[in-house]
Parts: C-alpha cells; sequence; structure tokens
C-alpha cells in the first residue's frame, strides 16, 4: 500500500482483532506466538508512522529473504557489516555520478545499467521515484526476439486495436521475457521471470469496470504505423462457480481474496497499461483452485470507500 487512510487502519485492526480472537477456536492447541503480538501492534504504526514505504529500507528489503536462506559459518554479523559496506559504496558512488557530468560521460554505460537496475521494481523508499519526472515509465530489455504471433494470437490483437480505431497490418511483433511498467516489472510465466507473472488486468469489452486474474504467457512489441505498442498474452483463469459452492473468501471482502480455477479458460491480449497490479498465487490442488490475493501497491482497485470495480 502506498497510502492508507483512517477507514484502512480501522478495517485492519477489526480484521486482525477478529482473526487473532478466534485462533484457539480454527486450530485448537495453537499457541499465540511473538508474531501475532506484532501483527496486533501494525495498525498503530500505520496511525503513526503511515504505509510501511515511509520508513521502511528497500536495501534490506530486497536482502531479507537472503539472510534466512543462507548460512552465515557460526560469524554472526560479517555479512551484515559486508552488505552495509556494499550499500554505502554504492550511494556513494551514485552521489559521486550525480555531481560530476564528466565522469558520468566516461562511464556512461556503467550509469545505464545502475539507473535500469533502480527501474526495475520500486520498493520501500523508492516508491518516491514515481513521483520523479525524469524518471522513465517503461523499461524493457535492450533486445527483444523477433517472432511471429500465431493466427489466434493475431486476431485478439487485431480485435484490441479495432476497438481503438486501428488496424493491424503485421503480425511481426519482439517478444520478451520481461518489461517494467511505472516502476513495476512485469515477466513472462515460462521464464527466469515467471514470479511477476501474475496480474490482475482490465478488458476492454466491458469498459474496464471488471477485474480479471491471469498469468502472462507472452510479452510482445507491435509496431503500428509509426507508433510501438505494448501488448501482453494473458491466460484468464476465472472465478470458482461450480454448482452449490460459495466461495468461503470473499465474504470477508478485500483482505481475503477469491478462489479462482485451476486451469485458465480464456485468452486475452491487452495492452502494458490494463494491468491493475500483481497478485500472490497461492495453489490449492486439493480444490482444483487457485487462491488469488492482490497485491496493489498504489490503491487503484481496493479503496474501501468506492474504488469503481467489481472482482469477476
Amino acid at each position: 500500500m502506498r497510502v492508507c487512510s483512517p477507514a484502512h487502519i480501522k478495517a485492519y485492526n477489526s480484521h486482525i482483532l477478529r482473526y487473532v480472537g478466534g485462533l484457539k477456536d480454527i486450530f485448537p492447541g495453537t499457541s499465540l506466538l511473538p508474531n501475532h503480538h506484532a501483527a496486533l501492534h501494525i495498525g498503530d504504526g500505520l496511525t503513526r508512522f503511515g504505509p510501511g514505504h515511509s520508513h521502511g529500507s528497500s536495501f534490506y528489503e530486497r536482502y531479507i529473504a537472503f539472510f534466512h536462506r543462507i548460512g552465515i559459518n557460526n560469524k554472526s554479523g560479517q555479512l551484515e557489516i559486508s552488505l552495509l559496506r556494499a550499500a554505502m559504496r554504492y550511494a556513494n558512488l551514485r552521489s559521486i555520478l550525480e555531481d560530476d557530468e564528466e565522469i558520468r560521460e566516461t562511464v556512461a554505460e556503467l550509469v545505464e545499467s545502475m539507473e535500469a537496475i533502480n527501474r526495475q521494481d520500486l520498493r520501500g523508499y523508492r516508491l518516491a521515484d514515481l513521483l520523479d519526472p525524469t524518471t522513465s515509465d517503461l523499461d524493457r530489455p535492450e533486445k527483444g526476439t523477433p517472432s511471429t504471433l500465431p493466427p489466434d494470437r493475431y486476431g485478439l490483437l487485431c480485435e484490441l486495436l479495432l476497438q481503438e480505431g486501428r488496424a493491424g497490418t503485421t503480425n511481426d511483433v519482439l517478444s520478451f521475457a520481461r518489461v517494467s511498467h511505472d516502476g513495476l516489472c512485469y515477466g513472462v510465466c515460462n521464464s527466469p521471470h515467471f514470479r511477476n507473472s501474475s496480474v490482475l488486468f482490465r478488458l476492454k469489452a466491458d469498459d474496464g469496470a471488471t477485474v480479471h486474474a491471469g498469468i502472462i504467457s507472452q510479452i510482445f512489441c507491435h509496431k503500428t504505423g509509426e507508433t510501438n505498442g505494448w501488448y501482453l498474452v494473458i491466460q484468464e483463469h476465472i472465478p470458482l462457480q461450480r454448482p452449490g459452492f460459495v466461495d468461503p473468501y470473499r465474504r470477508y471482502g478485500f483482505a481475503s481474496g477469491y478462489l479462482c480455477e485451476e486451469e485458465p479458460t480464456a485468452t486475452h491480449v491487452i495492452r502494458l497499461s490494463d494491468i491493475i497490479s500483481h497478485f500472490a498465487l497461492t495453489p490449492m490442488p486439493q480444490a482444483g483452485a487457485i487462491h488469488v490475493m492482490a497485491l496493489d501497491q498504489t490503491m487503484t482497485s481496493l479503496e474501501l470507500d468506492n474504488s469503481g470495480y467489481t472482482f469477476a
């Protein structure tokens, strides 16, 4: 969440108190843990300090999982000191490059690589870069792979272009494994960037009023006339609608997500700008379903008062 309001904080406090209060009823024999106690104070932190990015650190957010996975060889503290030194050196290097134009020109490739890394995924303090008018809203890898859209995908692209009053002239495109837009990275499901392939999106066919969940199977750049457009092929997972089945998560509202069919049921071609946010995908094979939890950092679809969206 990039912003929060008293309504969000009140809703969180209500839900966490209900959860902790009923924990022993849901899971008999379970003991309350320190993280349950800490969770009860998150509302206090939001009230005093605002959203997490205002008092978090992107450097340590990035490496916290790394600390949990590696062996420290009984030398606690040495790795942390090394990372702190690396962070300080990086900060000093950026300061030098910002102040000295001559050095920037000498190491132009290094500067370009550093800026590309910074734009890949904005977290923590780096969310402020979204407000920087000099920050590009689109970052892509240097090279794409020339490819030809199969007839079914090209047909979907033509339908989308016709809705915009244009026509597709060729099915030749450049395909990419990932692309960053507005500071967030999106990747193809069969690539090393598969963790960024689960997205919520809008469809022009329903005027963008319904939120759909799907997996990115292709990212491509298509040229129409003199304009390059960025598009994604999405495999949609529709919400569970089985006879006699009631989704147990929906009654808890925005905080609990919802269930979708395990197998995709439809294919869409959408614009990159039609993505709303990522979502956390949890497989539930025993039910033949997946659980979808929106990860909307900019609060475009999870406003408590009136978002204008309905989930499919």
